[in-house]
């Protein structure tokens, strides 16, 4: 069973081309609104989720912070594959 993001769909969440901006754990101004150290970011659910989302080869968007899910999935699976390349 695929892991979705425990971020549903909000009202009051700007978005960017179709991807939800949502809180980041940083100290960094940027688009996007900070988040509590304490809580889980959408970063931190795709490196928890990498490794079992990575095995599925199918995955049902159920809302827009799975699309992010998504995305960032694939971004940690070319980093990964970088750094093992130039290791």
């Amino acid at each position: 069973m695929v892991y979705h993001s425990s971020f549903l769909d909000e009202e009051g969440i700007t978005r960017a081309c179709g991807c939800p901006l949502l809180p980041l754990k940083s100290h960094i101004k940027g688009p996007a609104p900070t988040s509590e150290q304490d809580r889980t970011d959408i970063v931190d659910e795709a490196i928890t989720f990498f490794r079992v989302n990575v095995f599925f080869r199918n995955f049902d968007i159920k809302s827009a912070a799975d699309k992010l899910l998504i995305y960032l999935t694939f971004y940690i699976n070319v980093a990964v594959n970088y750094a093992c390349a130039h290791l």
